[in-house]
């Protein structure tokens, strides 16, 4: 973790795309091959800059590249996990050494590519000797310019960290006017989860446009596994699956800097809300204090927690007055959809949604420090009004949760993140 801390923007964007690209061809590790994608991908670094200088071939250096990762794919299963090989493990611990040697404090990529450099066999030697790169030559320029230059003039600065945690629904999604799209029985399953992907993108690209470094996204949609890691921003990190909880927002911290709601939907009994429901269509109405809340809500509370502004929210018209309502004017909304009736919606043109994501969580991520994070006062007095009078009496059997009338009951939570945890609690105890 102290190494990472260390690299600047575009050596992460590289080594991130590294990782993409052993993901998006099912292979558990992630070698030197990758790292080499990663920078030739990263246009505006160092690297790609050093190599053009040096001669290289660089479009043909990708191809050949890509085409040697794309042979050596594993199973169609995508790991859960990657870890780096000892050779790319190498590499890395080199370009933290360079950057030493240098007098920098930061990793940039053409110290990459200076571990990349140092390899003496291989795929990437290799390929470099194939397309005649003097890598001798090339090595000693970039050291000596590395060496002799300033770290603002050669060095890519570190800028100061801004991160930016995406959670997405499906149900809020354009181009998604029904519920049964959003379950994988139906036929247009496969459409919306396109759709998903491409609106998580256009908000990706939105917070990179106002100065992002990283950017984290929660599938929070059915499995968690809707979103297309292969079809992703590759600078984005992607959270798939539940934990215990069945947080929306499972992975914010109080390192993150903003945070972004994509394609959620008007909080349960909301008549004008497209898809409108509460956590599995099963509460009918949640209250944190005398506020009524929706997921939208419950996720802003989680990320109060920590101190995080909710800055962003897409998804119906009614969403966007239910934000005003409970989170204030200052969060940014954009409605890709209008309802006529809960299954039946106006789609607004998805190219122009997708634009105004991106514009939208630009400008909010850039004004986060205007908008204030949701904490409600705790402790919070929570009620919950279920949709069958027995799932309440089921509820009630939880210590510290009592019913307050026939299909309501009442508990206490010490802040937004314990108020979260208790909903999801009681939903998987009643059978919700």
């Amino acid at each position: 973790m102290e190494l990472w801390q260390r690299f600047t923007p575009r050596a992460r964007r590289a080594v991130l795309r590294a990782h993409n690209e052993a993901t998006r061809w099912h292979t558990p590790l992630v070698g030197p091959e990758h790292l080499l994608i990663g920078l030739l991908h990263v246009e505006d670094g160092n690297a790609y800059r050093f190599l053009a200088a040096g001669g290289a071939a660089l479009d043909a250096l990708l191809g050949e590249s890509e085409r040697y990762v794309e042979q050596e794919q594993g199973t169609e299963d995508t790991p859960t996990e990657l870890f780096f090989t000892p050779a790319a493990q190498s590499v890395l611990q080199s370009a933290y050494t360079e950057s030493r040697t240098a007098g920098s404090s930061h990793v940039g990529t053409e110290h990459i590519l200076l571990g990349l450099l140092r390899g003496q066999e291989g795929f990437v030697a290799e390929l470099l000797a194939r397309h005649n790169v003097d890598t001798p030559t090339l090595r000693s320029m970039v050291t000596q310019m590395t060496q002799t230059e300033t770290q603002t003039q050669v060095v890519e600065p570190a800028a100061p960290s801004l991160r930016v945690f995406i959670s997405a629904d499906m149900e809020g999604i354009s181009g998604v006017g029904r519920s049964a799209m959003t379950e994988s029985e139906h036929r247009d399953y496969g459409r919306a989860r396109e759709f998903m992907t491409a609106d998580v993108n256009a908000a990706v690209q939105g917070a990179f446009d106002a100065g992002a470094t990283e950017v984290w996204v929660k599938d929070s949609h059915g499995p968690a596994d809707n979103i297309l890691i292969e079809k992703l921003d590759p600078r984005a990190h992607l959270i798939q699956g539940w934990t215990a909880g069945s947080r929306m927002m499972e992975g914010i911290d109080d390192t993150f800097d903003a945070a972004v709601l994509v394609g959620y939907h008007a909080r349960a009994m909301t008549p004008d809300g497209v898809i409108s429901h509460t956590m599995l269509f099963r509460v009918r109405r949640l209250w944190y204090n005398d506020v009524e809340v929706g997921e939208s809500g419950i996720s802003a509370a989680h990320a109060g927690h920590f101190g995080v502004p909710l800055v962003f929210v897409s998804g119906c018209e009614a969403l966007g007055r239910e934000i005003a309502q409970v989170l204030g004017p200052e969060v940014e909304t954009v409605a890709v959809k209008q309802a006529y009736t809960r299954e039946c919606a106006r789609l607004y043109p998805v190219e122009a949604c997708r634009e105004q994501i991106r514009a939208g969580v630009a400008r909010a991520v850039a004004h986060r420090k205007q908008i204030p994070a949701f904490v409600p006062t705790g402790p919070i007095s929570c009620r919950m009004e279920l949709a069958r009078v027995e799932q309440a009496e089921a509820a009630a059997l939880v210590p510290g949760v009592e019913i307050i009338e026939p299909g309501t009951v009442g508990f206490t939570a010490a802040n937004g993140l314990e108020a979260a945890d208790i909903v999801a609690l009681l939903l998987e105890t009643t059978g919700a």
